[in-house]
């Protein structure tokens, strides 16, 4: 019964699904940290830091989700296209650039070092990754994934059966 649910999903449904699992796993993967100290402080700074970049990473994406579905087929709407384009790459940038001063100069922000910036960029990675994945499986790579998607879904009543009535 979910894999119906999961199968009427569009790729970029499934996409944003999987961004989530894998950024809600890992943050709770790493919460435990937050329990450890030592004579520096804390290690809470990796949560902190995967939590930055998730928040970024599914910001990005629905970014882009919104981007694409302002294209129209008619070509129009191509400056959204490079805007948001431009505003996912200042706003990773700027998460990235934050973890970094917070991680290697914490004395610039007045010692706020509540981020950490591997596990920040870490967070991010799976952005391109997931997005490439689900692409190429929905796309032409992806025809036995296709096929079954085809086969699970229930055939609509306005649209003529494939079975031959005699």
């Amino acid at each position: 019964m979910r894999w119906k649910k999961w199968n009427e999903l569009d790729a970029g449904g499934k996409t944003f699904r999987i961004l989530l699992a894998v950024a809600v796993f890992g943050f709770l993967l790493l919460a435990p940290l937050f329990l450890l100290h030592d004579e520096k402080g804390s290690y809470g700074v990796y949560p902190l830091g995967w939590l930055l970049g998730s928040v970024a990473e599914l910001l990005g994406f629905l970014s882009m989700k919104a981007m694409v579905s302002s294209l129209g087929k008619d070509g129009k709407g191509v400056l959204s296209v490079y805007l948001g384009a431009s505003l996912r790459f200042v706003l990773f940038a700027a998460v990235l650039l934050v973890s970094a001063i917070c991680t290697f100069r914490p004395d610039w922000f007045g010692g706020f070092d509540a981020f950490s910036f591997y596990t920040c960029f870490v967070a991010i990675l799976p952005f391109p990754i997931v997005t490439w994945l689900m692409h190429y499986l929905e796309g032409k790579g992806g025809k036995v994934f296709r096929k079954q998607r085809e086969e699970n879904l229930p055939v609509k009543k306005d649209e003529p059966s494939s079975e031959v009535k005699e």
